[in-house]
C-alpha cells in the first residue's frame, strides 16, 4: 500500500539533496499537504531555492504554490 503524507520537513542544504526529497515525496503528498523546506534564500545553501524553485516552475508539477518566509519556503499542493 502507497504512503501518504500531509506534512513533511526537508533539511537537505544542497540542490540535488533537495530535489531528490522533493521528487520522492512529491507523489506521495495528498491535496492541501506542505513540504516545509529550510535553507530556502540562505546564500550558503543556494542549491536550495534552485531546486525548488525549478520544481514549482519548470513544469515538473504546476499544482503547487510557494509560501517564503525568512530562509524557509513552504510548498503547497493543490
Amino acid at each position: 500500500k502507497a504512503r501518504k503524507f500531509c506534512f513533511i520537513y526537508i533539511d537537505m542544504d544542497t540542490y540535488q539533496a533537495t530535489w531528490n526529497a522533493i521528487e520522492f515525496f512529491w507523489p506521495h503528498l495528498v491535496p492541501g499537504g506542505k513540504l516545509v523546506i529550510d535553507d530556502y534564500g540562505w546564500t550558503p545553501c543556494a542549491g536550495v531555492k534552485k531546486a525548488v524553485d525549478e520544481f514549482c516552475g519548470g513544469g515538473f508539477d504546476r499544482h503547487s504554490r510557494v509560501v517564503e518566509s525568512q530562509y524557509t519556503c513552504i510548498i503547497e499542493k493543490r
